[in-house]
């Protein structure tokens, strides 16, 4: 099974594609994994020595229009690249979030969405699958209707939703949307999607992700906490203090001192809570963990 991962970060949906295919004994070969972050892809190359990866913007490889005769570098690329059977990316997700303050729904990474339907449309693999956060739904320039009109036009079956992480065993309560698209015969994305929505995994909890990095020597940066300022220290004492999930506004800085806005925080099963009765400094690595982002392996 051939795959391309468009803003594959450091791995998390190839993970994901990997562990299915080996569920199912079928080989895994990413042909083509793109990020513009070099520190993301040397994460993505140590779990995928074997991958083609390349540190580029999107955006240099795909065009910002659909419906177009395929230019000269989508030529090229389809030539070196060949056959794919699935298309996954995660295109930005800052100028959706309901965290951005700033430039949110109008934000221009937001367009970058499109990207992903233009490689589908140069490439034509039977599936596609592109997950985003949920206000996504609300970007002013319509991308998850745009992008599904273009689908459409290319022969592909396509539905979407939002889903619970909790649904797939991820220890978060946060959700996120999926576009999932198909053009084998006999399958529909609305029956595929109709499965996840159904489905119910078993819940994990903090010490399930991460507590196996309790106690871990710190030997590379990754393994490294944050130095917490005085002020910062304080709130995070106060957290573990009175058991809060969410920071009081009254003690929240001014920059996120919001009242309508609130972060999404993380299950807390009966053995995550013995993790939150202890301060944990949070390492790159354990953020991973949490998120069920692939662990860099050491050399």
């Amino acid at each position: 099974m051939r795959i391309i991962d468009l803003f594959c970060g450091c791995g998390g949906l190839s993970l994901g594609v990997a562990q299915a295919a080996q569920e199912r004994f079928i080989a895994l070969d990413i042909a083509l994994a793109i990020d513009s972050d070099e520190s993301a892809l040397e994460v993505f190359r140590a779990n995928f020595p074997k991958a083609n990866t390349m540190s580029s913007g999107v955006e240099s490889l795909f065009s910002k229009t659909s419906g177009r005769a395929p230019l000269k570098v989508e030529l090229k690329l389809r030539r070196e690249i060949g056959t794919v059977h699935a298309l996954v990316g995660g295109p930005p997700c800052q100028g959706h979030s309901n965290l951005n303050n700033h430039t949110r729904r109008t934000d221009p990474r937001n367009d970058l969405y499109l990207r992903m339907v233009r490689a589908a449309e140069v490439f034509l693999p039977p599936v596609v699958l592109i997950e985003n956060v949920p206000a996504v739904l609300h970007s002013s320039s319509g991308v998850i209707k745009r992008s599904s009109t273009i689908l459409r036009k290319n022969g592909y079956d396509v539905q979407d939703a939002v889903i619970a992480l909790t649904k797939l065993g991820v220890p978060q309560s946060r959700r996120r949307h999926v576009l999932l698209a198909t053009r084998i015969r006999g399958l529909t994305s609305s029956a595929v999607m109709a499965d996840i929505l159904n489905h119910e995994a078993a819940q994990h909890d903090l010490r399930w992700a991460i507590g196996d990095l309790l106690g871990l020597q710190r030997s590379s940066i990754i393994d490294i906490h944050p130095q917490a300022s005085a002020a910062n220290l304080s709130r995070m004492k106060k957290m573990l203090k009175y058991g809060w999930y969410d920071l009081p506004n009254r003690y929240r800085p001014p920059c996120i001192n919001l009242r309508v806005t609130r972060i999404s925080q993380c299950t807390d099963g009966s053995t995550g809570r013995s993790l939150r009765k202890r301060s944990l400094e949070v390492s790159p690595r354990s953020a991973k963990g949490v998120s069920c982002i692939p662990k860099r392996r050491e050399r």
